[in-house]
């Protein structure tokens, strides 16, 4: 006779869908006419996310410093070598 022991472990996405999937077959999800929703009543939306353009450039500056320096050390490490 063989025993087995299994534990399941949940993520955080997984209870959500699952929490999500419950409140939606009861119909207790407002999925249009928000205007109309009241307090304390689950509203569900599609929207896009998307970054700051500002901390998106801001961000690319400092990769392209960041390669600059890592090539300066290469180039300063090449020439103390060669002295």
């Amino acid at each position: 006779m063989e025993e087995a022991e299994f534990s399941k472990v949940h993520t955080p996405n997984s209870l959500f869908a699952k929490v999500r999937t419950s409140l939606h077959s009861r119909e207790l999800v407002r999925t249009s006419n928000f205007m109309e929703s009241t307090t304390g009543e689950f509203v569900e939306f599609k929207a896009t996310l998307r970054k700051n353009p500002v901390l998106a450039n801001l961000e690319s500056y400092l990769s392209v410093f960041n390669l600059a320096f890592t090539f300066e050390d290469k180039i300063s490490g090449k020439s103390q070598k060669q002295e």
